[in-house]
Formats: C-alpha cells, structure tokens, sequence
C-alpha cells in the first residue's frame, strides 16, 4: 500500500526505488524456500510435491516467476507424458497411425524422451510395408469421389513418406475437388 501512494505521489523518487526493492526481496526470500524445494521435486520427477510447493511459492510471491516456470515446465512434461502413454496404448491395440501421431508429437516437444524413438524406428518400419495399400486406398477412393477417405489415406502416407510426390498430387486434386463439392451444396 505505501509502495502504491508513493507511486502517485512521486514515482521516480530514490525512497519508492529502495521500497520496492527491499519488498522485492522480501518477497522472494518469502517464497525461494518453496521453489528450491519445487525444484528438488521435480528433478525426481514428483510432480504433485512439485506443484504444490509452486502454489505454496506463487501464495507468498505471486509474482514468482521462478514458480511460474517450474508449474509451466510441469503441465508441459505431464502432457508429454500423457500423449507418450497414449502412444503405448496405441500401438499395444495395434493402431499403429495414431501411435506414430502421438510418439511424433512427444518427440517434437521433448527429444530423447524416454523409448519414443524405438517406438517411432519399429513403427514406421511397419508402416513402411502398407505404404502402397493406404496409396492405393486413397486412389479407390478418390475414383469414388470419396474425397475425405482419400486424404485420410493419402495423410497416411505422407506421414510415413512425406515425400511421396504422387500422394501430395493426388491429395491437393482432392482437396480441390473436395472444396469445389462443398460450394455447389
């Protein structure tokens, strides 16, 4: 409060400078037992202990910004963590497309996490195999003017291969197509 009155009083005075500055670190000698100790629990992976000395900081401090990274970092770890998993059940179930999604995704957040590239490596190498089956769908498909099913299938294999220059052709004509159904409804 008497940091806010000085402010409108005087803000560029050399008293409100040293103000802030002491309930600065007062404030961040307040909360630096709970992010030491976020910290340390995070380094073992606890999240939750984790989390909870961020609150506990972000409580005395709300403008820990030390807090405010560790329970960034966190969710983003969880979600990596929770896509990661996903991938597992995935490819137990044997959807192998959806498994290369998720393991991709975790990749392109964290690299070197945990199995994810043996997991890529043993997947794309079975999709490898069906690469001309999910082209030749999307082919059928697109003679059909199933326009959606053949990028889906066409989606597939550049994901796979995402130089497979007759399965971009044949995606952009279908997408063309696919837009031109869409505005003679």
């Amino acid at each position: 409060k008497n940091s806010l009155a000085a402010t409108l009083y005087n803000p560029d005075s050399l008293e409100l400078s040293t103000l802030k500055l002491r309930i600065s670190n007062q404030l961040e000698n307040a909360s630096y037992p709970y992010t030491s100790k976020a910290s340390e629990a995070k380094k073992k992976n606890n999240f939750a202990a984790a989390k909870t000395y961020c609150n506990k900081a972000l409580k005395v401090n709300p403008w820990d910004e030390k807090a405010k990274a560790i329970l960034k970092d966190i969710n983003r770890m969880e979600t990596i963590d929770e896509l990661y998993t996903r991938g597992e059940q995935a490819y137990k179930k044997g959807d192998l497309i959806t498994a290369y999604r998720l393991f991709k995704r975790v990749e392109n957040e964290e690299q070197e996490y945990r199995n994810t590239r043996n997991y890529l490596e043993t997947i794309k190498t079975k999709l490898e195999a069906k690469i001309n089956i999910y082209y030749q769908n999307g082919v059928e498909y697109y003679e059909q003017d199933n326009f959606e099913a053949a990028i889906a299938e066409w989606d597939k294999v550049l994901l796979i291969n995402p130089d497979h220059q007759k399965a971009q052709e044949y995606r952009e004509r279908a997408v063309a197509k696919l837009e031109l159904q869409k505005t003679l409804r």
